[in-house]
């Protein structure tokens, strides 16, 4: 009688502690390592993204040499000052130099004795002077290069002379009359900064005809 009852009382604890089927759970873990699998996709995209862009090459401050082959064939220089990642401005100036042209002859008409001297008015000179200033904004880097678009406002100048043939092998000459003609110029362009210090820069002007073309040296 006393084997019997506890056999009887110990049927309650044995059931209580029996497993659950396992076709009777809920598989937690599998639900956890989705999540989890997701999470670390996300987190190294992000992780991946920000350490690619600490290795980023920033914009450069540079001086350059630009030119027009068309319209302005000498070229001149410009600056280019950037801070911070995205943003700088630039300067540009190229001046017209007509006193360096073969046939250029600097000096002033007689006036006073205009027949002397057969002339005709030449509403331009040889070559135009150009002054641009204007923004730099960073629209690409990574790790050996970046890519900066440029844009501004400046002027052109250009002196107005006359010029005669003096009836020789040498051709016509040019003289400087005192007067000029100016214009508005909106400049814009591309500018390629590479690790190595050498910069490369393609541009137009819009009182100008022709593209201009640039190569310049950047520092940190």
């Amino acid at each position: 009688m006393k084997k019997l009852l506890l056999i009887l009382f110990c049927l309650p604890i044995i059931g209580f502690g029996q497993n659950i089927p396992v076709s009777d759970k809920i598989d937690s873990s599998k639900v956890v390592k989705i999540k989890n699998k997701k999470f670390r996709k996300t987190l190294n995209r992000k992780l991946r993204r920000k350490h690619n862009n600490s290795l980023a090459m920033n914009p450069k401050d540079q001086i350059g040499y630009i030119t027009n082959l068309n319209a302005h064939p000498w070229g001149g220089l410009n600056y280019f000052n950037h801070w911070g990642k995205s943003l700088g401005f630039y300067v540009d100036y190229r001046p017209a130099m007509d006193g360096i042209h073969p046939e250029y002859k600097n000096g002033a008409l007689n006036y006073d004795n205009p027949t002397s001297i057969p002339s005709t008015l030449f509403g331009q000179t040889l070559w135009t002077s150009i002054t641009n200033v204007g923004l730099s904004v960073r629209i690409f880097r990574n790790k050996s290069r970046a890519i900066m678009m440029y844009g501004g406002y400046g002027a052109t100048n250009t002196k107005t002379y006359y010029s005669y043939d003096p009836i020789t092998e040498i051709g016509d000459f040019y003289y400087e009359d005192g007067k000029s003609i100016s214009s508005e110029n909106y400049n814009f362009g591309l500018l390629l900064q590479k690790k190595s210090g050498i910069s490369w820069q393609i541009g137009f002007d819009t009182a100008l005809s022709g593209v201009n073309f640039g190569i310049g040296t950047s520092w940190d």
